[in-house]
């Protein structure tokens, strides 16, 4: 119960600083509409010919470079939240009262690392209402409540990856230009603008075995083409968990490193 009440807390404060002017909220619903009937148009403009051997799982255009967005939202919220908001709770001085009033380093690491869940869930359920209105986008109800279950089954996985780059830079204290230049290559690899037939072989393979999206996205996008449940969800779910619990022990270290050593816990 400790654990919910201090994980709300941290979600409470991130949807305070967000929208801590009510504008804010029609500036993203604006925001999000422009990024749709972006991808509307750009799927007019530019239709691969028939018989071009590129792999859109069945949709059109429009519908494959709007799964690709909303579908990495969350994925990619996790590899941020770690080191934006431990970085900001570092420059306010808040980090360490806040380990000290919780005695749990895991619990203050695993709230910086989660407390914008909720404000992601909301642009998810706001982007497909946007889609479904304005733009006639079909959503099979048996394909969305897969990709619930998919996003469940990989939270432990991006949750932990977040944590361990959050760890490296913690420790470097520097770094935070390169991931987000990192994650967003790595999307790209992952086809979530186009398929990845685009790219010569070389790079497919690279994107493939190197790219934390690459499995996933692809499966979110089999299942929206009709692909069947499988127990390979358990799997990713368990090994997450073991990756989580890694990751962890990781930062816990790199933390407990710095104070033993009095090093700063300046981030640049």
């Amino acid at each position: 119960m400790h654990y919910l009440k201090t994980l709300w807390q941290f979600v409470h404060l991130d949807l305070r600083q967000s929208y801590f002017k009510r504008y804010f909220i029609i500036v993203e619903l604006i925001s999000l509409f422009l990024t749709i009937l972006i991808y509307h148009y750009t799927a007019k403009a530019f239709v691969p010919k028939a018989g071009s051997g590129l792999n859109f799982f069945g949709e059109d255009f429009f519908s494959f470079l709007f799964w690709g967005d909303l579908v990495l939202r969350i994925p990619q919220s996790f590899f941020f939240s770690p080191v934006n908001n431990l970085k900001q709770a570092i420059a306010e001085s808040t980090f360490e009262p806040m380990i000290l009033h919780t005695r749990s380093e895991q619990l203050i690491f695993l709230s910086l690392s989660v407390m914008q869940i909720f404000r992601e869930l909301i642009t998810v359920i706001v982007m497909i209402a946007i889609a479904v209105i304005f733009f006639d986008l079909h959503i099979p109800p048996a394909g969305l409540l897969k990709m619930v279950l998919l996003t469940l089954a990989f939270t432990p996985v991006y949750v932990s990856i977040g944590i361990m780059m959050a760890a490296l830079i913690f420790r470097l204290e520097k770094g935070e230009g390169i991931l987000y230049l990192f994650s967003n290559c790595l999307a790209i690899l992952a086809g979530m603008y186009f398929p990845v037939e685009v790219f010569p072989e070389f790079i497919q393979k690279i994107g493939l075995y190197l790219s934390p999206y690459s499995y996933f996205l692809r499966t979110a996008r089999e299942y929206f083409s009709g692909k069947s449940l499988d127990s390979s969800l358990i799997i990713v779910f368990v090994l997450g968990l073991a990756a989580y619990v890694f990751s962890i022990f990781l930062m816990k270290q790199v933390y407990l490193g710095k104070r033993i050593r009095g090093d700063s816990l300046l981030m640049s």
